[in-house]
C-alpha cells in the first residue's frame, strides 16, 4: 500500500463497524460512569479479541480502576489505586503517550511478566485518556495474539471517545452536585433573595443578590429589576411578570440574564411569587435568584461533546468506506447542484420513482458513462428514492450533470433521520432499518455510487449521490 493506509481486511471490516456501533451506544445511552466504561471495555474485548480490557480514571495523583472485561484477570489483583508514574499504566499517564507492543515478554514497561507468560499474553496497547490537555484516565487492552495496525488505530480512536465520555459524565455529575448545593442554599436563604413592589422596584435585597449583581443594597433600592435585565430577555421577563400580577399564574420561574454593575452578564433562574396582604390582595413580589451560569456552561460542554461524538462517527464512516461516505453536519457541507440540472421530481408512494430512474439513466448516458456505470447509478438513485418514500412518505429528487461528466442525484425527505447511535449500522449494515429512520439501502448505494453525502437528523435526511464518467481508482492505490 504505497500511501501507507491500513488495508481493512474482510475479517476486520465488520468488526470495526460493530466496535464503533457498540462504543457509540455505550457512550450515548449509558449515563453512569462505571456502566458506560464497562460497556466500552466489553466492546473492546468482544470486537478486538482482547484477553483483557481495562479503564482507569484519574483521581488526584492516582489512577482508579473503573471497568474491567475479559477472561484473563490477573491473580491476587489488588484493584488498588495506581500512582501516576508507576511502571506500566502509571507511566502511560505520566508521559501522556500511548504504549503499544506485540512482544510483551521482556518489555520493561510491562511489569507483570509472570502473569503474561502464564496466560499467553503477547500484545499490549495502553492509551492516555486526554481531553484538551487534561488527563482523565488510561485505557489498556491485553491480547493473546498480535494486534494489527488497524486494530491499534481503532482502539486509539475508541480511547479518544472514552475520554470525551468521561468528561461529559463528570460534567453532568458536577452539574447535579451544583444543583443540590443550590437547593440547600435556598433553604438557608443564602441565594439571592429580593422583595419588590408591584411596579418591580426593589424594596429589599440580601447579600447574596448584591454579590450576584455587583450592586450594594442601597444602590438596588433606587433601581427596578427591568433595568438589570439583559435587553434581549426584557420583553419575555415583562410578559411573565404581567401574567403573575394579573393572577393568571401563582408563580413564575424563568431563566434570563442580568447585567452586573461591572457590565458582565450572568445567567440566573428567577422563581417569583406574589406576596399578599392581610386582606388577600397582592402587595409585593418575592424572588429567589439562582446563578445558573455553571449549568449553562455545562449545557454548552455537553453540546460540544455531542458534536465531537458525531465527528468521531463521521471519521470512522469515512475511514471504513475509503472516503466514499461523507457525513455532513449542515446544508453547507453538501455539494452544490451541478451545472446542468433537470426539473425537480416529487416522490410519492404512487409516482416519481420511475421518473427518477429514467432521469438518472438519461443523465449518465448523456454524460458518456459506460452502461455498467449507468446501471450502478440507476440502482443507487432508486434506493435513495425508495428510502424517502418508505421512511418519510414522500420526498423530492434532483438530477444534475457537471461539465466533466459527473452526474449528481439529490434526494431529500422530512422523515425522522438516523440517530447518532444508529449511524454506523444504518449506513454500513445491509438491510438495517428501524422505524422512522433511514437505513435500508444505504449499503447498496455505497456499493454502486462513487460518493455518498449524507445529512440526517430529526428534521429529515438528504442523500447526494455522485458518479464520475470513469470509475475512480481505489483510495488505497
Amino acid at each position: 500500500m504505497p500511501d501507507g493506509r491500513p488495508d481493512v481486511s474482510q475479517h476486520e471490516h465488520p468488526r470495526l463497524i460493530a466496535l464503533a456501533a457498540d462504543v457509540g451506544h455505550a457512550l450515548t445511552t449509558r449515563h453512569a460512569l462505571a456502566d458506560m466504561l464497562r460497556g466500552c471495555a466489553e466492546a473492546l474485548v468482544r470486537h478486538l479479541d482482547a484477553a483483557l480490557a481495562r479503564i482507569w480514571t484519574l483521581d488526584q495523583d492516582a489512577l482508579v480502576l473503573r471497568a474491567s472485561a475479559g477472561p484473563c484477570i490477573p491473580p491476587n489483583d489488588p484493584h488498588g489505586p495506581v500512582p501516576v508514574g508507576q511502571p506500566g499504566i502509571g507511566l502511560i499517564a505520566q508521559q501522556r503517550r500511548p504504549h503499544r507492543t506485540n512482544t510483551v515478554t521482556g518489555d520493561p514497561c510491562f511489569p507483570d511478566q509472570e502473569w503474561a507468560a502464564r496466560e499467553g499474553v503477547v500484545a499490549f496497547a495502553g492509551y492516555p485518556l486526554v481531553v484538551e490537555d487534561r488527563l482523565v484516565g488510561v485505557a489498556a487492552l491485553f491480547a493473546l495474539g498480535p494486534l494489527s495496525q488497524v486494530a491499534l488505530q481503532a482502539s486509539e480512536s475508541v480511547a479518544d471517545q472514552i475520554a470525551v465520555g468521561i468528561e461529559r459524565i463528570r460534567a453532568g455529575e458536577a452539574l447535579r452536585a451544583s444543583e443540590e448545593r443550590y437547593r440547600a442554599a435556598f433553604a438557608h436563604a443564602a441565594v439571592g433573595m429580593t422583595l419588590a413592589d408591584l411596579h418591580d422596584r426593589c424594596l429589599e435585597a440580601n447579600a447574596a443578590f448584591c454579590a450576584l449583581t455587583g450592586y450594594s443594597e442601597e444602590e438596588l433600592l433606587h433601581r427596578d429589576f427591568p433595568s438589570l435585565t439583559h435587553p434581549d430577555d426584557l420583553a419575555e421577563s415583562l410578559a411573565q411578570m404581567a401574567r403573575l400580577r394579573a393572577g393568571e399564574v401563582a408563580s413564575v420561574v424563568m431563566e434570563k440574564r442580568y447585567v452586573r454593575k461591572d457590565g458582565r452578564v450572568v445567567w440566573v433562574q428567577n422563581s417569583v411569587a406574589l406576596v399578599h396582604d392581610a386582606e388577600g390582595s397582592a402587595a409585593s413580589t418575592i424572588a429567589l435568584t439562582e446563578d445558573i451560569s455553571g449549568r449553562k456552561r455545562a449545557e454548552a460542554e455537553r453540546a460540544e461533546a455531542a458534536a465531537r461524538q458525531r465527528a468521531f462517527a463521521r471519521d470512522v464512516l469515512a475511514s471504513v468506506t475509503e472516503g466514499r461516505l461523507i457525513l455532513c453536519a449542515g446544508e453547507g457541507e453538501l455539494p452544490a447542484p451541478l451545472t446542468h440540472a433537470a426539473p425537480p421530481l416529487a416522490l410519492t408512494a404512487t409516482e416519481g420513482l420511475s421518473e427518477l430512474r429514467h432521469a438518472a439513466m438519461a443523465a449518465a448516458r448523456g454524460a458518456g458513462h459506460a452502461e455498467d456505470r449507468v446501471g450502478d447509478l440507476v440502482i443507487a438513485a432508486s434506493e435513495a428514492g425508495m428510502n424517502a418514500i418508505v421512511h418519510a412518505g414522500a420526498g423530492t429528487a434532483n438530477v444534475s450533470v457537471g461539465e466533466l461528466g459527473t452526474v449528481q442525484v439529490r434526494v431529500a425527505d422530512r422523515g425522522g433521520g438516523i440517530t447518532l447511535e444508529n449511524l454506523p449500522k444504518a449506513t454500513l449494515a445491509r438491510g438495517f432499518s428501524t422505524k422512522a429512520t433511514l437505513g435500508h439501502g444505504i449499503k447498496m448505494m455505497l456499493e454502486t455510487a462513487d460518493r455518498l453525502y449524507l445529512l440526517t437528523g430529526p428534521g429529515g435526511t438528504t442523500v447526494v449521490l455522485e458518479q464520475e464518467r470513469d470509475r475512480p481508482l481505489p483510495a488505497w492505490r
